[in-house]
């Protein structure tokens, strides 16, 4: 199952959210709403431990909350609001603008979610959006926020008459940009069943913040990144754009992987790789054929390549290539995984189903 939001917007928070099956053309219907129960109570990790300072420190203070969790009410009082106080809980009838299938619908069960077993996609605010969506319903996340790039994006489409953008200019700088975020992460960790996992999509700007802030919210994953929470960043890196001659050329982004607990699901399996092999047409004497046929797992570095002209390119300015989500999606494929993705990205389905 997929459940999608393209267009995460700082200004125009409208953002499109694309629900349904893996592998399922497309029918356009006019409104939809969900009413799930949405009470399930979700906290941040008590990690009193790893925050813990020597007493030769004296009284630093630290701050284990995510920014936005909390407000000040009074001098050193605050009040627990889960960011509420800052992105008040709306309840709207949600606007079905797209059902995207691809025939194979009926081999999932009808939900509440998903009555006709199609992927859907919906119109509204992200936050409103995921507020309305039940507990624990969803195994996987990806998102690709906006990076704090400082820019205005602009896309022209169809007969080049219509203009579309998103704005990823932030008004009150980092802070504002982590409160805004972390409010969806809250969300988003509700949403994840227990054996659920979380990818984040980001460049140099503002990745160091948001880790600190996402170890608050889902866990540092302990010292061998065992526990609930972090598990580890993937690079990936590519050879696309130009090359500042005052700098090293920035040409990867990375991928923060999380749990929301300590049990999570990784098919090892679906995402092996070919091993390399030591001199061109020889293989290698260290690894037996049966381990050799196998392939292995792929490293946390991931040499994706992509070109203005690679096949699934929509024109949109921040689009990801189809190679790097296959991959995310595959280490968690089961025949009835639900998948929400929150992105700035362009985002087009595939036509071939994905069992």
């Amino acid at each position: 199952m997929l459940v999608s939001c393209s267009c995460f917007s700082p200004v125009n928070r409208n953002c499109s959210h694309i629900f349904g099956h893996l592998g399922n053309s497309s029918i356009v219907s006019k409104v939809a709403a969900v009413s799930p129960n949405v009470e399930a109570e979700i906290e941040i990790p008590d990690q009193s431990d790893f925050y813990k300072l020597p007493a030769r420190f004296g009284a630093i203070p630290l701050d284990e909350a995510p920014l936005g969790y909390e407000v000040e009410t009074k001098r050193r009082e605050t009040k627990k609001t889960k960011f509420e106080h800052a992105y008040p809980r709306i309840y709207l009838p949600l606007q079905e603008v797209q059902r995207v299938e691809f025939g194979h619908g009926k081999k999932f069960e009808p939900t509440d979610l998903f009555p006709t077993g199609a992927n859907r996609l919906f119109f509204g605010d992200c936050l409103h959006v995921m507020r309305q969506l039940p507990s624990r319903s969803i195994d996987l996340i990806y998102i690709d926020p906006p990076f704090f790039s400082g820019r205005q994006y602009n896309v022209i489409f169809g007969d080049k008459n219509e203009m579309r953008s998103f704005s990823d200019i932030w008004e009150g700088g980092m802070p504002g940009y982590l409160i805004w975020l972390n409010a969806r992460l809250f969300e988003m960790k509700r949403l994840l069943k227990d054996t659920g996992s979380i990818y984040v999509h980001l460049d140099w700007r503002a990745v160091h913040y948001v880790k600190v802030e996402m170890d608050k919210i889902f866990g540092s994953g302990g010292q061998k990144g065992t526990e609930a929470g972090f598990k580890t960043e993937i690079v990936w890196q590519f050879d696309i754009g130009g090359r500042p001659q005052n700098c090293w050329a920035r040409k990867h982004h990375v991928i923060l992987f999380y749990t929301k607990s300590a049990t999570w699901k990784f098919n090892a399996d679906d995402i092996r790789v070919p091993y390399k092999t030591q001199v061109a047409g020889r293989k290698n004497p260290l690894i037996s054929p049966e381990k050799y046929a196998r392939g292995k797992i792929p490293t946390t570095v991931w040499e994706i390549h992509v070109t203005l002209e690679f096949k699934e390119r929509i024109g949109y300015p921040t689009q990801k290539p189809e190679q790097l989500l296959e991959r995310i999606v595959k280490h968690r494929q089961a025949k009835a995984m639900l998948l929400l993705t929150s992105s700035s990205a362009g985002v087009r389905p595939r036509q071939s189903p994905s069992d």
